[in-house]
């Protein structure tokens, strides 16, 4: 079974986090199928939900503190990807999320 948390979604440093409250933030590793839109800044999720910066969160998945080798879940751009943010932001580590969407709708 998933974990279930909220928070806002953030942009720092070109990175993607959800601020979970003002001293713990990580990046999020989003679902397949999500879309990143620079122009705009908003992310099209994998169920095709827009969710613009600052928007209120809602997600289920799983934490993965800094230490913790993401390696083989992900790509190896991915992985280093993911380090450089959590290095550049300092961000507590990262959410695997198996859905996000905005508080309202819920996963």
């Amino acid at each position: 079974m998933d974990a279930a948390t909220e928070g806002v979604l953030v942009l720092d440093q070109d990175c993607l986090l959800l601020d979970h409250s003002p001293n713990f933030r990580t990046v999020i590793i989003w679902p397949h199928g999500t879309d990143w839109d620079p122009t705009t800044e908003r992310v099209i999720t994998n169920r095709g939900e827009v969710l613009p910066i600052g928007a209120a969160l809602s997600t289920s998945g799983g934490a993965a503190p800094s230490d913790l080798d993401t390696s083989g879940l992900v790509s190896a751009n991915a992985y280093e990807r993911i380090r450089d943010c959590i290095a550049a932001t300092g961000a507590e580590g990262a959410w695997l999320a198996s859905c996000v969407s905005s508080a309202e709708q819920a996963c």
